[in-house]
């Protein structure tokens, strides 16, 4: 049904339950090759192209709710409410001089806030607990004496420093990202 590598299928089969199955025959309409790959890296990701999505999980901190979270990014791409996270990415894409402040690790960072917003009550929903629904959902995101560092940085001699603007803006939209605990 999916493409797992043999020595992953037993691996992944523990996360796939009641609870979170109902997306995969979802998004095999659009992915129809949806591969999960166990990683050495510490947190979980998805990627997706065309057809083609592949999820990685970190091999010693995979858990049904790790699952659940990446199928549910995948979920969202497969309907037509990502429209917000497209507008942003085109409009920074389009605009030279919106590049040159935000980089694509910050437009990353932000649309996937804001994907977290929409998945948070499918998650809930589900029946998982919404402490579990990021990793680091107890962390400070942002400490006062963090953002009046930034604020110092921001411009200097009339040049804005992008690392500065990447560090504020990640970090407000980490503190508004409602689905975490705090």
């Amino acid at each position: 049904m999916f493409n797992i590598k043999p020595t992953a299928i037993k691996e992944i089969e523990k996360y796939i339950t009641k609870r979170n199955g109902w997306l995969l025959p979802e998004l095999k309409k659009k992915y129809p090759d949806l591969n999960f790959i166990f990683t050495k890296v510490p947190h979980a990701s998805v990627s997706y192209q065309r057809d083609k999505a592949t999820i990685y999980l970190p091999e010693d901190n995979s858990s049904e709710e790790c699952l659940t979270h990446e199928l549910l990014h995948l979920y969202l791409e497969t309907k037509e409410s990502n429209i917000v996270c497209c507008l942003i990415e085109g409009l920074i894409r389009e605009k030279t001089n919106l590049k040159l402040i935000f980089s694509k690790d910050l437009v990353e960072h932000t649309t996937n806030c804001i994907n977290h917003v929409k998945m948070l009550p499918y998650f809930i929903k589900m029946g998982y607990d919404k402490a579990n629904f990021l990793a680091d959902s107890s962390l400070n995101k942002c400490e006062i004496h963090y953002a009046r560092k930034i604020k110092r940085r921001f411009k200097f001699l009339g040049t804005y420093f992008k690392f500065a603007i990447d560090s504020y803006i990640g970090k407000f939209f980490a503190m508004n990202d409602y689905s975490g605990v705090n």
